[in-house]
């Protein structure tokens, strides 16, 4: 049973909603490169543990080779499809190219990049966060919507 009411988890995703759009326009004032990693469908759909792990070792491994100093907001949410496949997004400040090489590296499924000018910050935030602003509390009590690294707060 969450210790939060549902009211605060409302006004709490609002809350994180806000600071994600801040963060995103404070830290990547000419617009970011979105990684977008999903899985194939002819296996299984991983648990969250699962695919949390897959992520970060997909991330070590970027990190190292950007020099170890890599400015993201990760998000893990569900696919639009909503076959229950878990889908990561990496928003960084990484040139195109670089991150379409990093992209080539994971190795459980389909990628996707794309870059977002600074006016489409907002929507990117509102997509990252879709689930949670759609229900109004996190899924799980204690679970972050989105997290990052190496950004000026």
């Amino acid at each position: 049973m969450p210790r939060t009411r549902e009211a605060q988890q409302r006004y709490n995703i609002k809350l994180s909603y806000k600071k994600l759009v801040a963060l995103l326009e404070t830290n990547f004032p000419d617009g970011v490169c979105v990684i977008t990693l999903d899985y194939w469908r002819e296996y299984p759909a991983p648990g969250e543990k699962l695919a949390t792990e897959q992520h970060r070792a997909w991330h070590r491994m970027l990190k190292g080779m950007a020099g170890g100093k890599l400015a993201h907001i990760h998000a893990m949410g569900r696919n639009e499809q909503g076959d229950g496949y878990p889908i990561h997004r990496v928003i960084t400040a990484l040139q195109e190219d670089f991150a379409e090489f990093a992209a080539d590296y994971w190795d459980y499924g389909n990628t996707q990049v794309e870059t977002v000018p600074r006016e489409g910050l907002e929507a990117l935030a509102g997509l990252i966060m879709q689930d949670a602003l759609e229900r109004g509390c996190v899924r799980e009590f204690g679970k972050h919507t989105w997290d990052s690294s190496g950004l000026v707060r």
